[in-house]
């Protein structure tokens, strides 16, 4: 599961044209980059992500449940 969240943010952050930060452990490789910075980074993809899946969530369940009505 590990490899696959490291490659899913790889593909990610080239397919968005670096809008979404490269994985942590890419991000450590850089000396000039601080550990503290490199996880701010990482939480701050984590939660975008998350809230992206979120309101894909609310909009399925607003159509589905309206399609029920």
């Amino acid at each position: 599961m590990l490899t696959f969240n490291i490659a899913m943010r790889a593909v990610l952050n080239k397919i968005t044209f670096g809008l979404v930060q490269p994985p942590a452990i890419m991000l450590l490789q850089n000396p000039k980059l601080p550990y503290s910075q490199v996880m701010r980074r990482a939480d701050m993809t984590t939660m975008g992500l998350s809230a992206v899946l979120l309101a894909l969530c609310v909009a399925v369940l607003k159509k589905t449940t309206s399609l029920l009505a």
